[in-house]
């Protein structure tokens, strides 16, 4: 495991290195439910993609803390997309989070979280999409809208 922290952000990262790991989980962080804010956890379907993870949690939290309406959003609907944008000599990239409320009783929070107390938690859950899954993402939150359903995140829908 490792862990990064860093003196900007009230929060550290654990980064799981699965060829490390005998029991690999996903990148989380612990110290946002200090600072108010659901903590995050960062899903990957790659083995291990290192310290952009904590890159992607830590643009994600600046957002979330300059944008208290997207966050407050984010908590009433339960699911949302976060457009990142980078660029440095060699290029120039855009990618999408698809971001949503999860339960403490997901496999995944359990692995993450094994043996800390987070029963009657919520969590954010972020993962990169490509345009095509965003816009089949987005159909099925136009759905349940019409119907009266939060997000994917919530225990009830």
């Amino acid at each position: 495991m490792k862990s990064t922290s860093q003196s900007k952000y009230p929060f550290v990262i654990h980064i799981c290195v699965p060829t490390i790991n005998e029991y690999p989980y996903l990148t989380h962080t612990h110290g946002l439910e200090d600072v108010g804010m659901l903590e995050m956890v960062y899903y990957r379907e790659e083995e291990f993609m290192g310290l952009v993870e904590g890159s992607y949690i830590n643009k994600l939290y600046d957002y979330y803390s300059a944008n208290e309406d997207a966050y407050e959003q984010l908590l009433l609907e339960g699911e949302g997309f976060y457009d990142i944008h980078t660029e440095n000599d060699l290029h120039e990239t855009n990618l999408t989070m698809d971001v949503m409320i999860i339960p403490e009783n997901n496999e995944m929070i359990k692995d993450a979280y094994d043996g800390m107390d987070v029963k009657n938690k919520e969590f954010i859950l972020l993962r990169l999409v490509t345009e095509k899954e965003k816009s089949i993402l987005m159909m099925d939150m136009n759905i349940n809208s019409i119907n009266g359903a939060k997000g994917k995140g919530d225990k009830n829908a």
